[in-house]
């Protein structure tokens, strides 16, 4: 496997050039033991993402109850920064109670505004109005 050193064959030293071939006992069948390292990258990202992760939590789980008379701007603040939280939590693993509880929060703000529609009359329209010849 990658990251895997031999550093021992039959207890000889294998050394830094990895020339094993006089180390090797001349009859094929006779047994070797090998002594082998595992280099392992250890990935501190990793760990750097799930700690970002559990401050996003604990700090959504420590927002203070958001007032009912709380503007539309307000609301929708605290529903991007729940919804944010669930992900982040969800996609890291923690703790599912404290997951249920962001999300239970999250369904109970009142449901975001309908989008506003325009319509818009198309241009031919408002050419038929004018008899459609060009002045």
């Amino acid at each position: 496997a990658l990251g895997d050193v031999i550093v021992e064959v039959n207890g000889k030293d294998a050394g830094m050039e990895g020339e094993l071939g006089p180390l090797l006992p001349p009859a094929k069948a006779t047994p070797v033991r090998l002594k082998v390292v595992r280099y392992v990258k250890r990935d501190d990202h990793a760990a750097e993402v799930l700690a970002k992760a559990k401050s996003k939590v604990e700090a959504a789980l420590a927002l203070p109850t958001l007032a009912e008379e709380a503007s539309r701007k307000e609301v929708e603040e605290r529903r991007r920064v729940l919804s944010a939280a669930v992900n982040v939590g969800k996609r890291a693993r923690l703790d599912a109670k404290q997951i249920q509880r962001l999300e239970i929060w999250l369904h109970a703000l009142p449901p975001p505004p309908e989008p506003t529609r325009v319509e818009v009359e198309p241009p031919e329209a408002a050419d038929a109005g004018s008899g459609g010849a060009p002045d």
